[in-house]
């Protein structure tokens, strides 16, 4: 399993893990549907929240979509897509992919209820892979 961290706009870091269900979903054969039924995905994925923004694209709504109900991409392509969701919806400004035996390299501090990570980009040091968006 690989996790993404994320830097965030303040300089923070926060990290997300893509579920094996999910990751087994739109590298398979996706959950299926109607061009009619990912058309209406792809239109109430694009809807504003609550604050009125719209933070996909219709063109990344539709690759979303499209992807969930057909499936077939790599496991790369699944952390780039994420990772380009987190960048819009959160404004992160910069994505790393690790491998999990790897993460413990990029451990600050164990917090009582949380572990602090830095963004850390050092290629010679910690294997990663950017992601592309």
């Amino acid at each position: 399993m690989k996790t993404i961290l994320h830097r965030q706009q303040s300089g923070g870091v926060s990290f997300e893990r893509v579920s094996d269900t999910f990751l087994s979903i739109v590298t398979g054969a996706g959950y299926g549907g109607t061009p009619d039924e990912i058309a209406e995905q792809s239109r109430r994925f694009g809807l504003p929240d609550d604050d009125g923004k719209a933070p996909y694209s219709k063109d990344f709504t539709d690759r979303w979509a499209y992807h969930m109900a057909n499936g077939d991409m790599t496991s790369e392509q699944v952390y780039s897509l994420v990772s380009e969701r987190a960048k819009a919806y959160h404004g992160y400004t910069e994505s790393l992919l690790v491998n999990n035996v790897d993460l413990e390299s990029y451990l600050i501090a164990t917090d009582y209820d949380r572990d602090l990570l830095r963004f850390d980009d050092l290629k010679d040091n910690i294997p990663y892979m950017e992601l592309d968006s």
